[in-house]
């Protein structure tokens, strides 16, 4: 499975790099991630995919920048257990890409991240703000796709009794619905078994 992902990224890419120089814009990096792994993604990190071209100059994002964002959200139980291992052992609760990256080699035989993954990370978990100490707390948006805005939050609530009382009265017509077609069914069948 991970090498039909990886494959797909790179047929991807390439159909979107048309002029064969190892770059696609933004908006055709957030294309890709959505159909490749959206489903692993907070919608906070979705809406801020396209600031991936910041962290090197030319506002365009590298084959090499894709595939270490892919690499990120498919060890992402991996980057959350480094997270939550090296801010337990942080004097302050706190860590920054270098304690990161040092805590990922220290805990596997292999390193498992590179710093480009780390700045990935560190960017969307700092939303945007360069050299944090970010605490776990700040890893959530990216860690958990279910993750929402506090004032979202609310809102869904709403949404969510609303949703309840359409639900109850959705499940209430299906049933009335139910035991019409019971009962006329019965009543055809129930001559027929008996002749």
């Amino acid at each position: 499975m991970k090498g039909l992902q990886g494959e797909r990224l790179r047929q991807a890419f390439k159909y979107l790099d048309a002029d064969q120089d190892g770059f696609i814009r933004p908006d055709q990096f957030k294309h890709i991630i959505l159909e490749i792994a959206g489903h692993k993604l907070s919608q906070a990190v979705i809406e801020r995919l396209p600031t991936l071209c910041t962290l090197t100059p030319g506002q365009r994002i590298s084959y090499s920048e894709v595939v270490a964002f892919h690499n990120v959200v498919r060890e992402m139980d991996m980057v959350e257990r480094i997270i939550r291992e090296a801010t337990a052992k942080s004097k302050d609760g706190r860590i920054d890409q270098s304690d990161f990256l040092n805590h990922a080699s220290s805990s596997s035989r292999y390193s498992l991240f590179t710093p480009m993954e780390a700045s990935i990370i560190f960017h969307f978990a700092s939303r945007g703000v360069a050299n944090s100490r970010l605490a776990l707390i700040d890893f959530a948006q990216f860690l958990d796709p279910r993750w929402r805005a506090p004032h979202e939050d609310a809102e869904f609530q709403v949404n969510t009794s609303k949703s309840l009382l359409s639900s109850v009265l959705a499940s209430s017509y299906n049933f009335v619905l139910g035991g019409f077609a019971g009962a006329f069914g019965a009543t055809i069948v129930y001559p027929i078994d008996m002749g």
